[in-house]
């Protein structure tokens, strides 16, 4: 039985890491905390700077540049055309290169790990979450493929260092064919690890494990943080040459066609495991108006002879929007299937794990 779980921003929320309407908050307090850090100063300075210039280009139109994902397709379009304000083309390119940086150190600074007798543990709401699926697991069960899949819109390392944690293999679907034993991880929008060879138009994930990429700590902290995406082009690829420093990340309500080439077998894996699905599980995505990217993969992903037996949705929801959005998405031959609970990542997982253990009925 296949269980797909789809995991937003509001999932890594718990782990550390802003959502998208408050990611320039948090950039802001780092900067602030940070700005003798020259490689913090220049890429915060200069994304803060283009705000200012923004506003002043959309003054007759509203975007909500507040928002991260917002900021970001608006800079990623300014490349694309090649204008923004007075900026010219490589200082709109560089500008581009700011937002990654900007997300990229946010991520870093946000998410700590904790230290525990000198060893280095995940983030605890992702190490539950991987706890609870391998309990599912027989020690002789190969086939992980065919039981769990992940998507998820996060360019975070939280949960694929819970899986390193646990001696779990995940695969990031970057190649056509995931290994039968490999979960499947399934970064729709890219990762802050995925450093892109530009002689062999490669990318190539780095492992969080790697020691060099901790910054120092003290028994007294007891905690740390992984700087894995700022230190991208300190690595080689297997030709020798020298990673690129801008991770390879997606703004997620950008059109995809742009980085079609690089991440292609991600979403083609995505609606493979979509296809395969029996249990689709939804956690802390709130299906933005604007992320008609997602529509159409879903769309595309469910439109196989398996039958979904049920779709859950764990996201906090004050006002009912979110399970409206939902309601419009899911089709009305299995609309009857879909339960929505109002619940975070954390209070999602004892559901789960009693949904995966066939003790809670799949049926209103």
């Amino acid at each position: 039985m296949n269980n797909v779980f789809i995991l937003g921003a509001g999932a890594s929320k718990e782990a550390g890491a802003p959502v998208m309407k408050d990611f320039l908050d948090k950039a802001d307090e780092i900067y602030r905390i940070n700005k003798s850090d020259p490689n913090v100063y220049k890429s915060f300075n200069d994304v803060f700077d283009s705000l200012t210039e923004l506003q002043t280009i959309y003054a007759k139109s509203y975007l909500d540049l507040d928002n991260i994902e917002v900021l970001f397709g608006a800079i990623e379009m300014a490349k694309l055309l090649e204008k923004l304000g007075k900026r010219d083309v490589e200082s709109i390119r560089n500008l581009r290169n700011s937002v990654v940086k900007l997300i990229v150190k946010t991520l870093e600074f946000s998410i700590n790990f904790q230290v525990r007798d000198e060893q280095i543990l995940p983030p605890h709401i992702y190490d539950q979450f991987v706890k609870m699926l391998y309990k599912n697991v027989e020690r002789s069960d190969q086939n992980i493929i065919n039981k769990y899949s992940i998507i998820t819109f996060n360019y975070d390392m939280a949960l694929d260092f819970a899986f390193d944690s646990n001696l779990k293999y995940y695969d990031y679907g970057l190649n056509a064919k995931i290994p039968d034993d490999h979960c499947p991880l399934l970064k729709l929008h890219g990762s802050i690890n995925w450093g892109m060879c530009n002689e062999c138009d490669t990318i190539v994930p780095l492992k969080i494990k790697q020691q060099s990429f901790i910054h120092p700590y003290t028994k007294e902290k007891g905690y740390t943080n992984y700087f894995i995406g700022s230190a991208l082009n300190q690595n080689s690829h297997d030709c020798n040459n020298l990673l690129d420093d801008i991770p390879v990340i997606v703004p997620p309500t950008w059109n995809k066609s742009t980085y079609h080439f690089q991440i292609i077998n991600v979403w083609k894996n995505a609606i493979e495991v979509l296809q395969n699905a029996e249990n689709i599980f939804i956690i802390g995505y709130s299906l933005p108006e604007t992320d008609a990217f997602f529509r159409y993969l879903f769309a595309l992903g469910t439109d196989s002879l398996t039958r979904i037996k049920s779709i859950w949705i764990f996201n906090p929801d004050y006002d009912g929007t979110v399970e409206l959005r939902f309601e419009e998405l899911i089709g009305k031959g299995i609309g009857n299937r879909l339960h929505f609970e109002n619940k975070k990542f954390s209070e999602a997982i004892p559901i789960l794990e009693t949904i995966l253990k066939g003790k809670l009925s799949y049926l209103k």
